[in-house]
């Protein structure tokens, strides 16, 4: 590629906006561009920096983008519309849903008996699904309770995992503190199950001397146990 010369590029920072200009190269022959000044600063094809983003996707995922916005603009003066809190928020989503599948599959080939671990008495593996109600365009082509057979709702789908190593004064089982891992997905039964397996497995499931599953006995789940 060939230097194109600093162009100027406007970010929207924690801290509010900054300008700033780096080298532009392009390829003489199909005319693609890059920005390494951009690659390594994190903010390539995005006007606003990594930390804003992180920021707006916590926003985004804490109550609706509209209220996310509001929080931005209450605690940090930062002002920006629902729909880029929502673009930023599902962008962030996609990366780390590329990020879990490619873990899934490291721990699923590596998985393998082990021997137990004193560490890990008691490994507790939980799983629910619940309705989220969603557009049209999400419900095309699905069957739902409604009196035409429609949907409204899509069933999220989500799983935790923890473990225990001691009781309370009177016997009880309690959970370790900050022990406790989630994962998540609206997909159907069996990729959710791998899904959750895997995260059981990252959690030492072949090391714990006890495994319990927790469930309100859902058909689905009971034959993922």
């Amino acid at each position: 590629m060939e230097s194109r010369g600093l162009k100027s590029k406007d970010l929207l920072t924690i801290l509010g906006p900054v300008s700033y200009r780096r080298s532009m190269f392009q390829c003489p022959r199909c005319h693609r561009t890059r920005y390494p000044g951009d690659e390594v600063l994190g903010v390539q094809d995005t006007t606003r920096s990594p930390g804003l983003q992180r920021m707006m996707a916590r926003a985004g995922s804490q109550s609706t983008f509209k209220e996310g916005c509001q929080d931005l603009r209450l605690y940090a003066g930062i002002e920006v519309s629902a729909k880029d809190l929502e673009r930023v928020a599902e962008g962030i989503g996609q990366q780390i849903e590329a990020w879990n599948q490619q873990e899934q599959e490291r721990i699923l080939e590596r998985s393998g008996p082990d021997r137990p671990d004193p560490a890990t008495p008691v490994l507790y593996i939980c799983a629910d699904g619940t309705g989220v109600p969603m557009i049209p365009e999400e419900l095309q082509g699905r069957k739902g309770k409604q009196a035409d057979g429609s949907a409204r709702t899509r069933e999220a789908k989500l799983g935790c995992v923890f473990t225990q190593t001691g009781t309370d004064a009177k016997g009880y089982p309690v959970r370790d503190l900050d022990s406790t891992s989630f994962v998540g997905a609206i997909e159907s039964a069996e990729p959710f199950g791998w899904r959750l397996y895997a995260e059981a497995l990252r959690r030492g499931l072949p090391r714990a001397r006890k495994i319990i599953a927790l469930s309100d006995g859902s058909e689905w789940i009971k034959n993922l146990v």
